[in-house]
């Protein structure tokens, strides 16, 4: 395995990217809150909601074409090859 050669711009800019680190950090956070307290601030199916809408988007965002990552020689929108 190999990283592409703009891996670090893919990395800075990529909706995708953002999104599952997003997701990561609202799962971390629930974890947390609920190992310290016992209890979530929030019902637990509003979490699974939320977790399984964002986790769904994340494929949907990654056909929408991203400015910043386009190549230079080709024009190609693909962020993450």
């Amino acid at each position: 395995m190999r990283l592409i050669d703009d891996w670090w711009a893919v990395l800075k800019h990529a909706w995708t990217i953002r999104l599952a680190i997003l997701i990561a950090l609202l799962n971390g956070v629930s974890a947390v809150v609920y190992f310290i307290t016992a209890s979530l601030p929030v019902p637990p199916i509003w979490l699974i909601i939320l977790n399984g809408a964002l986790t769904t988007a994340i494929p949907l965002l990654r056909l929408i074409p991203q400015k910043k990552l386009r190549r230079n020689n080709s024009g190609d929108p693909d962020a993450d090859r």
